[in-house]
């Protein structure tokens, strides 16, 4: 293969490389949507940056055997980071996982395949050399300038969310990240990180998610027999405040409380369900991925939880002085 051709998919690779994955991350997960990375997501976050960059040496200097070794075994490091990452979430259900999905997977198994295709290209250009191949100092071309360009701005966004998420040193990564946001107000420095865990070998246990266009719904087909048959005896439009179409429903006798959720709102009324006593919009998208709330249930007169569609839940409990600041990683 000719040198040029090598120097172009080189530069695509490293353009790539930043733009889809690791831009991505950072302007529209993070900036836009607000995720920030958990303490594995940032070891395969600066791997890929690792990568590109030695990339950009060799666009540089030439394929010098040591850039490809060395970018063979951080890809192999980053492909150790992120199996141990989805192998924490590949057990559980369709649909749970931890924090956002893109094109119906979870971002820490796109790490997985990113950096087992660096490692195949990285193999290939090492195919691709000749024994005889020396290393020059070149001169680099538009694309490549443009390559090194595109580089030095992601990873300057990439500083800023780091700075923000993480902290300076002595702070670390967190396991479940405070959702991003250019607010000082809003950011945790942590040290969590640092205190041992136990250790368990079963992993988490998950039933299987229910299909509900594989049940019948003819009653007579269900395991209940006998059941008496219902009528509606009137109907009444609801004027509540709520954001988005209800999903669950639930009455506590003991309050004369309705709670309702819709896909990310819970709500207590009165028990005419004329009025919005209290309320909250989850951020379902920190930590444990809830995606759609579907039920709702009273725990206690106070106490209230909320099922997903996924059979992950969250569980609230009234506070009056609660702080909207400090509450902020939990709820939008």
């Amino acid at each position: 293969m000719r040198r040029e051709a090598i120097y172009t998919i080189v530069a695509v690779a490293v353009l790539a490389l930043a733009i889809v994955p690791i831009g991505t991350a950072v302007f529209v997960l993070g900036f836009v949507y607000g995720d920030s990375p958990c303490v594995m997501c940032w070891e395969q976050r600066i791997a890929m940056a690792l990568i590109a960059l030695i990339g950009l040496f060799v666009l540089r200097f030439g394929p010098r055997p040591k850039y490809i070794g060395l970018s063979m075994l951080v890809g192999a490091y980053g492909m150790f980071m992120s199996l141990r990452h989805t192998a924490m979430h590949a057990s559980r259900d369709i649909g749970q996982g931890f924090s956002l999905e893109i094109l119906g997977a979870h971002t820490y198994s796109w790490a997985l395949f990113i950096f087992w295709v660096s490692v195949v290209l990285m193999g290939a250009l090492l195919l691709a050399l000749r024994e005889s191949d020396p290393g020059v100092i070149r001169t680099w071309r538009p694309l490549e300038k443009a390559a090194g360009a595109v580089f030095l701005v992601v990873i300057a966004a990439n500083i800023v969310q780091a700075f923000a998420s993480t902290g300076p040193p002595p702070f670390m990564g967190q396991g479940d990240p405070v959702r991003f946001s250019f607010n000082p107000k809003h950011w945790v420095w942590s040290l969590e990180e640092y205190r041992p865990a136990p250790v368990s070998l079963r992993g988490r246990w998950a039933a299987s998610k229910p299909d509900a266009s594989l049940v019948n719904p003819d009653p007579a087909a269900g395991p209940l027999a006998a059941l008496p048959s219902l009528r509606a005896t009137g109907e009444r439009r609801l004027e509540l405040s709520l954001r988005g179409t209800p999903t669950g429903l639930d009455y506590d006798e003991a309050s004369d409380r309705f709670l309702v959720t819709t896909a990310r709102g819970m709500y207590i009324t009165g028990g005419s369900l004329g009025d919005v006593q209290r309320h909250t919009v989850i951020d379902t998208g920190y930590s444990v991925d809830l995606a759609r709330l579907a039920g709702a249930a009273f725990l206690d007169s106070r106490t209230v939880m909320a099922v997903s569609e996924n059979k992950s839940f969250v569980i609230l409990r009234e506070n009056d002085k609660a702080d909207p600041d400090a509450n902020f990683r939990y709820f939008l």
